[in-house]
């Protein structure tokens, strides 16, 4: 079935069911571093050993050379890290009748100190095991009051609105999973939430953001709403303390569409993503993320072809053995064997149409909390 055959099947569907067509606009969706400053000194000048770091996904080596006056010696410079190990500098050897100095790590977690300088008369202390900062995994505002936010943005001349749901006992120096969860085409975020209960089942447990398209339209599209998502988490991550390692998306119809594309367009930044009656997303992708996924066999919209290629999709890119497959809860779904670890694929095919299976967000979101 082409996409307008899909925009077409849509509009057979009466006003009242239209919070469950949620597909209109399917043609435009054509889819640190952690390094330990340790160093000892002797009397006399002395080199303070070099830093390694082996921080973070990204980290980058940085070499430090600190030259000391007599008595002290500091190393190389220090960067946060995420969740790597940084390596103090090697000793430094003192001069005659030197104590060396200690050293300590500042930098990911579980880095270590340098080793204790060594002079003629005593030995130097060894160095302090780097404090575990580690803030690559936590946003920039983690420790920072949540504001009093009216629910909008403004994104390259547009606005959007969005609904917020966060935890009642919100801490700010708690880092939590963010879900961003997107209507389908025609339905208000207010009325979205009602049966796509996410807030309900996740609240607790994770900040929920439910958009509307920018500029108010009625469905999706990757041109334009791609940024409003960027833009989005940046403004989530600045005002809370967001896990950046679980970064979550899910959606239903149009919005299952939008869910596919950000998965494929920005999987390195997702975790997983939770699409729901909607079909393969087309063009480059980047990045691994973890995907569950649901079909209705008689959805006249999305037909069960379609949904089947979105979940060979999947499989085919996390490199899963489409012949094996386990029932997992809740049933009908599956879970297909020899994935890429921690990348699974479950797929719901249900026995329904367009509307999404009341189990759905509950599912969707133990799915999201084993990774």
């Amino acid at each position: 079935m082409t996409a307008f055959a899909v925009v077409n099947a849509i509009s057979k569907y009466t006003p009242a069911l239209r919070p469950y067509w949620a597909l209109i606009g399917f043609a435009s969706l054509a889819f640190g571093c952690g390094s330990s400053a340790g160093s000892d000194g002797g009397t006399g000048p002395s080199l303070g050993g070099a830093t390694a770091a082996l921080g973070g996904s990204n980290g980058v080596a940085t070499a430090g050379v600190g030259t000391s006056p007599a008595g002290s010696s500091s190393g190389g410079a220090t960067a946060a890290g995420a969740t790597g190990v940084g390596t103090g500098g090697a000793h430094a050897a003192g001069a005659t009748s030197g104590s060396g100095g200690s050293s300590t790590g500042a930098g990911g977690a579980n880095s270590t100190g340098g080793k204790g300088g060594t002079g003629n008369s005593s030995a130097g202390s060894p160095g302090a095991a780097g404090a575990g900062a580690g803030s690559a995994s936590q946003s920039a505002g983690c420790g920072m009051d949540p504001p009093t936010d009216s629910g909008s943005i403004d994104v390259g001349g547009q606005s959007a609105t969005y609904l917020l749901s966060v935890p009642k006992d919100y801490d700010k120096t708690k880092p939590y999973p963010i879900v961003f969860a997107f209507h389908g085409a025609g339905v208000e975020p207010s009325i979205f939430v009602t049966y796509f209960n996410m807030p309900t089942v996740a609240g607790a447990k994770a900040i929920v953001v439910t958009p509307q398209c920018l500029g108010d339209a009625a469905a999706w599209s990757e041109s334009r709403d791609l940024p409003l998502f960027d833009a989005l988490l940046s403004k989530m991550q600045s005002q809370y303390c967001i896990d950046n390692h679980r970064i979550f998306a899910a959606g239903h119809s149009s919005g299952g569409m939008f869910t596919h594309m950000l998965g494929c367009r920005r999987g390195n930044i997702l975790r997983g993503i939770g699409p729901l009656s909607s079909p393969a997303p087309t063009g480059t992708c980047v990045g691994d993320v973890a995907v569950w996924m649901s079909q209705g066999i008689s959805d006249p919209t999305v037909t069960v072809d379609l949904g089947r290629g979105a979940r060979d999709f999947w499989v085919k890119r996390n490199h899963c053995d489409a012949s094996a497959s386990t029932p997992v809860d809740p049933a009908p779904t599956v879970e297909y064997g020899g994935c890429d670890a921690g990348f699974s694929v479950r797929y719901c095919e249900y026995d329904g149409d367009h509307n999404l299976p009341s189990y759905a967000p509950q599912a969707i979101w133990d799915f999201f909390s084993t990774l």
